[in-house]
């Protein structure tokens, strides 16, 4: 009979925790749903931040037709120079399937919200309480650092977060295999992924969590994640970056004056004083603090998570313009992983059976909402200027206009319509504004970091209106339209040019056929 009672109780928590899992799952979807659905619609609709996009599609399609790695569209000739994503091997047969810059929105959107299913097995191995690892989870889910992750341009580094938090299940579970695979991931999406690992291993190492493994796995950890920042940097960039590419250290930290690492730590010691100033910017911890809500404040009550912050001077101390950490949000997943574990060893000693337990969890569940809505309603509103710019009629034709031309042309684009056109081997970013214009030597100008010469365009796309991201008419100067209009006139009396198409200040050039 005892044993009949124990399997019972055992059965009833394992259909509790199926019940949880499912439940989760089932506002994951949705919810996941609608943000792409909103995403998409500001995306397709030319309001977003195409070049970063460009690049991955772009990197993507030479990949497939053999050219691994390749970027045309900027800072190239290949992104190896610039990130080690080697994920994009991964994503390059799927887009084969699915060949659109839709594809790839797609799937950050759903890398990045499937982040609550290892939260909530990772609670559950914690908590031990199906219940308060599902409301952990919904609160990660309704977090302000998910919707802004998939809001933004494409970036693999999004799906980091989900796979240290894989690997933080598997080294709980004591699974070798699993915790490789899931770390390797992590790495492939992109270098920054080295710096949280290195945080973790050292956690593992220094404090004893109960679980009787931790310091193999914390040397596996520091051991990885070191060994891939010096391939990373002292090998694959060195080899990899050519010529007038952009050095990412040095762009990164402009505001000192620096190329590498080395630098870095002079113009520190040299400057303390504004050392101290950035690690203390209220401005920079308000953004984390949103992005994160209560949890942060956590992770500063545990040892285990307070070290898993190590790598905020390496963020705080980058450019001072702000929009540069605002607009790079999956910079922070690290504070977002230390902040929900330091959750989570909080939860373990105060049940939210007892008052403050309770407490802690709404509270956190009413800031990530509160500021969720608030940011939520910014997307909503950018993606209604469209409409007020009638704008999305314009889109849908572009779109049309764009499927027009054969995917083997090479295509000479604005940064607004980059993501789009970035579909083929040979696509370069750039405007028609220059005073003095030439468009072949401008082209060739640049061949070191496109890879593409002059003849092997084919199209080009002019926005006369505005080139960047966001409402059109917001960049609109009568002496830089006049220019593109200007130049747009000297290609066409060239005779080497000819009107594709054109619409609401929209130009399309084609390469006359001899």
């Amino acid at each position: 009979m005892k044993f009949l009672e124990k399997w019972d109780r055992h059965l009833t928590r394992l259909s509790e925790e199926r019940f949880y899992f499912a439940l989760l799952v089932m506002l994951a979807i949705p919810a996941a749903f609608i943000v792409t659905s909103l995403a998409l619609s500001i995306h397709r609709n030319f309001l977003s931040v195409a070049c970063d996009t460009a690049v991955i599609q772009s990197a993507v399609v030479n990949t497939l037709h053999g050219n691994w790695f390749r970027d045309t569209a900027y800072d190239g000739p290949n992104l190896l120079g610039l990130h080690t994503m080697l994920v994009l091997v991964l994503v390059a047969p799927i887009y084969a399937m699915f060949p659109s810059a839709d594809t790839l929105y797609i799937l950050q959107i759903v890398g990045v919200y499937s982040t609550v299913i290892p939260i909530y097995l990772v609670a559950l191995d914690i908590l031990r309480r199906p219940l308060g690892a599902f409301l952990v989870a919904v609160a990660a889910l309704s977090s302000p650092m998910l919707l802004h992750m998939s809001m933004a341009p494409v970036h693999p580094e999004t799906w980091i977060l989900a796979s240290v938090f894989w690997s933080y299940f598997f080294y709980r579970k004591n699974r070798v295999v699993a915790f490789w695979v899931s770390f390797a991931f992590g790495l492939s999406c992109g270098e920054q992924a080295t710096l949280v690992y290195i945080a973790l291993g050292t956690a593992w190492l220094l404090v004893d969590d109960g679980v009787a493994w931790r310091q193999r796995y914390g040397k596996l950890a520091l051991a990885g994640g070191f060994g891939w920042l010096i391939l990373t940097f002292g090998v694959i960039f060195p080899l990899m970056r050519q010529p007038g590419q952009t050095n990412l250290f040095a762009y990164n930290y402009s505001d000192w004056g620096i190329h590498s690492a080395l630098g870095l730590a002079g113009a520190m010691a040299h400057d303390p004083l504004k050392v101290f100033d950035l690690l203390h910017d209220p401005s920079r911890w308000s953004y984390v603090a949103a992005y994160v809500g209560l949890p942060l404040l956590l992770a500063f009550f545990y040892l285990r998570s307070f070290i898993l912050l190590a790598p905020f001077p390496v963020y705080f101390l980058m450019n001072s313009h702000q929009y540069f950490l605002f607009f790079h949000a999956y910079y922070f997943q690290f504070a977002f992983f230390a902040g929900y574990l330091g959750l989570l060893f909080f939860l373990s000693r105060w049940d939210m059976a007892t008052r403050l337990g309770a407490t802690v969890m709404v509270i956190t569940l009413m800031i990530n909402v509160l500021i969720l809505c608030h940011m939520g309603e910014f997307y909503v509103r950018f993606d209604a200027i469209g409409d007020r710019d009638q704008s999305r009629e314009l889109s849908r034709d572009l779109h049309a206009a764009f499927e027009q031309i054969p995917t083997d042309a090479g295509v000479y684009a604005p940064h607004r319509y980059s993501a789009y056109l970035s579909n083929r081997d040979n696509m370069v970013m750039g405007d028609l504004s220059e005073e003095k214009f030439d468009f072949k030597a401008m082209v060739e100008e640049r061949y070191g970091t496109t890879d593409v010469h002059a003849g092997q365009v084919d199209y080009i796309v002019c926005d006369v209106q505005n080139d960047q991201c966001g409402w059109r008419h917001i960049g609109l100067t009568p002496e830089v339209t006049k220019r593109r209009t200007d130049n747009i006139n000297l290609l066409m009396k060239s005779g080497e040019w000819q009107m594709f198409w054109n619409k609401d200040d929209v130009v399309i050039l084609k390469r006359v056929e001899k």
